[in-house]
């Protein structure tokens, strides 16, 4: 995504892999944090650091769902017939 690849080039770091959650406030980029490795890139003219908590912990909410989903196992489905 273009906004997080000027992001990283602004805040002078490599650009994020994988997907990545995006803070816009009035539609700018303030912050973006990957959800692959959990690195972040910020605007450094931005006051930011509230903007990425918030991601953080979008991000653990995330987690914690895609933890739960895998641990639960799937229902099987059992072909047959009720019988009347």
């Amino acid at each position: 995504m273009r906004l997080v690849r000027d992001l990283a080039a602004l805040d002078g770091a490599a650009q994020l892999t994988g997907a990545v959650l995006l803070a816009l406030v009035d539609g700018r980029p303030w912050t973006a944090l990957s959800l692959e490795d959990r690195r972040t890139v910020a605007d450094p003219f931005a006051p930011s650091a509230s903007a990425t908590a918030l991601l953080r912990v979008r991000a653990d909410q995330l987690r914690a769902v895609d933890s739960k989903h895998q641990r639960v196992p799937r229902a099987r489905w059992i072909a047959g017939r009720a019988r009347a």
